[in-house]
């Protein structure tokens, strides 16, 4: 798969305009290099060129095709195995991010607990979420600190039934 370019998305077919609508933090910092945008809306979308580079899937972007209803049993969702890898998305570009929504697998009763990393260079790794601590369930919203970030890692930790399966990632816009 080529990697997409601005306003074109991995099936070649043309993309959210998610790219346009930044807001910059500054054009540039003390180094002379150009500071990281804030998105305004959701830009973990495989029309904002984001892809799922770790996890198991039927569809292998089927966490960002935008679909909230149509998973099951079978398919609409990304997995990953209790101690074993994680989910991770990359984005088109780094941002400035300080919120994620994500919706875990919800057609029976399950329970899981994760947490959160992100990334720039996928070596070091920032945790902005931990619920491993806590029995979660279907929608979860996360908010942090604002942090750079051309990588999203959700590790599942614990869950009642067998694996960590999450049916919808995105990257929510910051209000502030």
């Amino acid at each position: 798969m080529l990697p997409c370019s601005r306003g074109e998305g991995h099936d070649g077919t043309s993309g959210s305009v998610g790219c346009s609508l930044l807001t910059e933090l500054g054009a540039r910092n003390s180094w002379g290099r150009k500071r990281l945008k804030i998105p305004m809306e959701n830009v973990a979308t495989i029309a904002d060129c984001a892809s799922v580079i770790e996890g198991v899937s039927r569809s292998r972007n089927a966490l960002l095709n935008g679909d909230t209803k149509n998973y099951d049993w079978d398919s609409g969702y990304t997995c990953h195995q209790l101690g074993s890898g994680a989910i991770v998305v990359q984005l088109a570009q780094p941002y400035m991010i300080g919120s994620i929504r994500l919706l875990l697998w919800d057609c029976d009763d399950r329970s899981y607990s994760y947490y959160i990393e992100v990334s720039t260079n996928q070596q070091q790794w920032t945790m902005v979420a931990d619920r491993t601590k806590v029995s979660c369930k279907s929608w979860q919203s996360v908010t942090f600190e604002r942090q750079p970030a051309s990588f999203i890692r959700i590790v599942g930790t614990h869950n009642t039934a067998n694996e960590v399966r999450v049916s919808f990632l995105e990257r929510r816009c910051d209000i502030s």
